[in-house]
């Protein structure tokens, strides 16, 4: 069971995510012993993994009320809660039922690995040494962060020579200092490198919705046709 929780923390509304990850039926239950109630009788006797992903929740009293309400849990041996974050002051709060295991940075070469294979999605075509060595340089920069490596793969299949991976490696991006400054920096760098006007019109409208906003699909194709009709009236 994978439940997103980011900025919201109320053990209802978690409750309430869970449920619709096992893909229960709610009807009208808005109370939270209501849901309490409907999700030990769908996981009595059952064993399940639980994950609450990208945790920011400081609040020990918000704390203690989910877990009081997951130990009712009457489930099966062997369950397991994991909880992902960034907080230091989150995993202190854990840390008395939850284990806390802090995940290191990934090595240079994990990061190159990652990147190749987002920038050469064809995997058998060998790879230019100028290429090679500007892109461990770039994975180099990456500074053990994943989701840098990704981002920035995903931009290099459309770039062919080495002045516009040198373009990438001199970046000013890499001036910044470690942290969060420079992934949304790396982000930004990955919108200005799109080709479709379209495409960063529609991402430009996205930005409008707050963050974790579950968009229907045809709210998604809504937004991307309005931003194709804008294109096209330009």
């Amino acid at each position: 069971i994978w439940v997103c929780v980011s900025d919201t923390f109320e053990a209802k509304s978690i409750l309430r995510l869970i449920l619709e990850s096992l893909n229960s039926t709610l009807g009208g239950i808005q109370s939270q012993d209501a849901l309490l109630k409907k999700l030990i009788e769908q996981l009595e006797k059952e064993r399940y993994f639980l994950v609450l992903d990208d945790v920011w929740n400081e609040d020990r009293e918000k704390w203690s009320n989910l877990m009081t309400c997951l130990s009712k849990l009457h489930s099966a041996q062997g369950s397991v809660v994991i909880v992902t974050t960034r907080s230091a002051i989150v995993a202190s709060i854990t840390k008395k039922v939850l284990p806390i295991y802090v995940l290191g940075s990934l090595f240079v070469d994990d990061c190159w690995d990652i990147l190749k294979k987002r920038a050469f999605p064809d995997g058998n075509a060998p790879i230019a040494k100028d290429l090679e060595t500007i892109g461990k340089e770039i994975a180099r920069k990456c500074a053990g962060i994943p989701l840098t490596a990704k981002v920035l793969g995903s931009m290099m299949p459309s770039k062919y020579s080495i002045d516009e991976w040198l373009e990438i490696q001199k970046s000013k991006t890499w001036e910044l200092p470690e942290g969060d400054e420079r992934i949304m920096s790396v982000l930004k760098l990955s919108f200005d490198n799109l080709k479709s006007p379209s495409l960063k019109q529609c991402f430009a409208y996205c930005s409008k919705f707050k963050k974790d906003f579950d968009m229907e699909q045809k709210s998604n194709n809504s937004l991307s046709l309005l931003a194709s009709f804008i294109t096209y009236k330009r």
